[in-house]
């Protein structure tokens, strides 16, 4: 199912080798190929992505949550605005998906239209291992189906 109507990009972010925290990845490549758009893998989110946000019409990031207040497997939406404010300071940690949002309205980009933000609650992310936990591998797709019904719905 391509959409050549809307020029897309699905992120995935997260580490492979640290148990859950590859949902994010695992999802956006699903969708990717089900949309067959592009898709990119990232491990944090910094103002690299300042680029992707600018090029494609449509950025679909998909990433893990572990708030330990939800059941592993459930998805969350949550729009630009609701994502809190930036962390300030110096290092590579220090920077956030508030933060680069900021940025990108800095430099004139339309994030609030741009950017879908997906995130998967999960179990385990302390431990390294390459295999998801029984329930978020559950979750994954369903998470899937979601998200591409979603997007189908945003470019209708």
């Amino acid at each position: 199912m391509q959409f050549k109507t809307l020029n897309i990009a699905i992120i995935g972010i997260g580490n492979t080798i640290r148990m859950d925290d590859a949902a994010g990845i695992i999802i956006g490549k699903r969708i990717a190929e089900i949309l067959e758009t592009d898709f990119f893998e990232e491990t944090t989110v910094d103002p690299g992505l300042l680029d992707l946000i600018d090029k494609y019409e449509l950025v679909v990031l998909v990433d893990s949550i572990k708030t330990g207040r939800n059941l592993p497997g459930t998805l969350f939406e949550f729009s630009v605005e609701t994502l809190g404010k930036p962390q300030t300071g110096f290092g590579p940690h220090r920077r956030n998906l508030p933060a680069v949002i900021e940025l990108a309205r800095n430099a004139g980009i339309d994030v609030d239209r741009k950017l879908k933000i997906y995130a998967i609650e999960i179990l385990e992310n302390s431990q390294f291992g390459e295999n998801l936990t029984e329930a978020v591998k559950k979750g994954i797709e369903p998470a899937v189906a979601k998200i591409v019904a979603e997007i189908n719905d945003t470019i209708k």
